[in-house]
């Protein structure tokens, strides 16, 4: 793929090039091609071209866009709304960040403490409380290749992990996506991703 040099206005009112093929991308549509784009530069930086022009924009106007399109948060912006939240939440106080405990390799779930709001999609969702928690950190910890029920019990110390996890999928759609249950296969599938990845069979299912 060649290289796509384009002008791009940044927030202090200079303006330079920048390579858009080196910078991650999302479209706002996935079936449109010429769609509003907004890229992610090697410094970290966000970019939107709505359309024949490039201008940068902040990390919260950048989550503010993924949401809306539909993206799931990549992690640079989950922790930046995380700290935004946290200092708005409490005026004159910096409360510090919550420190994750599991996270899936794409942060597409982010788990931090048993009572703190879990991060699913780029979304919050509630507390799990303490078992909860140690099933689905059991799982995310598991990584792709998954767990068998017998596994997942003895890692997680909780004998009710499967009706947990069924609890869990059935009352959110974001956690139902990303919590992926076993086939007809009987060892191995318990696991936490996207939909559709093939499973590998681990040592300790």
């Amino acid at each position: 793929m060649g290289s796509r040099v384009k002008d791009v206005e940044w927030l202090d009112g200079t303006a330079s090039p920048i390579d858009l093929a080196a910078c991650e991308v999302w479209p706002a549509s996935r079936d449109n091609p010429l769609c509003s784009r907004l890229y992610k530069t090697l410094s970290q930086r966000w970019v939107l071209d709505p359309g024949g022009f490039r201008i940068e924009i902040l990390a919260r106007q950048a989550t503010q866009l993924l949401a809306s399109w539909g993206w799931f948060l990549p992690g640079s912006l989950i922790l930046e709304r995380i700290s935004r939240e946290t200092i708005q939440s409490s005026p004159g106080h910096a409360l510090p960040l919550p420190t994750p405990l599991a996270r899936t390799k794409d942060d597409l779930v982010i788990l931090f403490g048993p009572h703190d709001e879990p991060l699913v999609r780029g979304n919050p969702k509630p507390a799990l409380g303490e078992n909860a928690h140690k099933i689905i950190k059991t799982v995310i910890e598991a990584g792709e290749s998954g767990l068998s029920l017998v596994a997942l019990r003895l890692k997680s110390k909780q004998n009710g992990a499967r009706n947990t996890l069924t609890k869990i999928a059935t009352k959110d759609p974001d956690w139902g996506y990303v919590i992926q249950f076993p086939g007809k296969v009987k060892s191995g599938g318990y696991r936490i991703g996207h939909p559709g990845l093939k499973h590998v069979r681990s040592e300790a299912s």
